[in-house]
């Protein structure tokens, strides 16, 4: 999933510059496929910002100082306070 981010930046460029290039000439095969480019390459971008995972902000997430290492039995946590 996170090469789905550069193959649709790659494909949008592809498509951008296939369209320019049809617009200045009559190519007339190369318009379509401009515009099939130009659209998988922006489904691909969609779906690769969907699946992207973002880390939570620190402000947001709950701070927990004795989580990585715990007491034993009867014995105080030790870790940051």
């Amino acid at each position: 999933m996170k090469v789905l981010m550069p193959v649709g930046v790659v494909l949008v460029a592809i498509g951008m510059a296939g369209s320019a290039a049809s617009c200045y000439g009559t190519r007339l095969l190369m318009a379509p496929l401009a515009g099939l480019t130009l659209a998988v390459g922006l489904v691909c971008i969609g779906i690769g910002m969907g699946n992207w995972r973002r880390p939570i902000p620190s402000d947001v997430r709950p701070a927990n100082p004795w989580s990585d290492q715990p007491g034993e039995h009867g014995d105080p946590p030790k870790g940051l306070v």
